[in-house]
């Protein structure tokens, strides 16, 4: 599994960069979302973990996952941060969302078990088991939809 996580501050790096590879999971760190975008262009990531407060930019990951969203990437999201989730919310763009948030402070081992539960979501190639789950259950409902047609039919005397 490999992971983009983007913060601006060195030991937040070093820390979660070394617990999540003591797990097996390949992990690229970056401080600017400029590396992230650069890092997000040539490789394939199937989660990314991305700070909200980055220097002169309050909600710098927001605004940087807003972007990645607009411009078709639909890598999930992990927001590691100090921020509240409610500020959080009310910055992200309709239609925007993350997967999961996790308040810096908690214990590390939390991001790290989010991460490799929803590595069980997404294949090593980036292709993500959860599009196919979502395209699954649109067929499942216009089946039921066509099934249900042809039951009202039968019940209504009309085929």
């Amino acid at each position: 599994m490999r992971v983009l996580f983007l913060d601006d501050e060195e030991n937040q790096r070093r820390i979660v960069s070394k617990s999540l590879s003591k797990e097996k999971i390949d992990v690229t760190a970056v401080s600017t979302m400029n590396a992230a975008r650069e890092a997000i262009q040539t490789e394939n990531f199937d989660i990314l973990i991305l700070d909200v407060m980055l220097p002169n930019r309050k909600h710098g990951g927001i605004e940087f996952l807003n972007e990645l969203r607009r411009e078709g990437v639909k890598t999930p999201v992990i927001f590691y941060t100090s921020i509240d989730f409610n500020s959080i919310r009310d910055v992200l763009e309709e239609g925007v969302n993350c997967l999961t948030y996790i308040p810096k402070g908690t214990p590390l081992q939390s991001l790290v078990n989010k991460v490799k539960d929803m590595g069980h979501l997404v294949s090593n190639t980036g292709r993500h088991k959860l599009d196919e789950l979502q395209s699954l259950a649109e067929k499942l409902q216009e089946s039921f939809r066509n099934g249900e047609a042809s039951y009202n039919q039968l019940v209504n005397g009309g085929v």
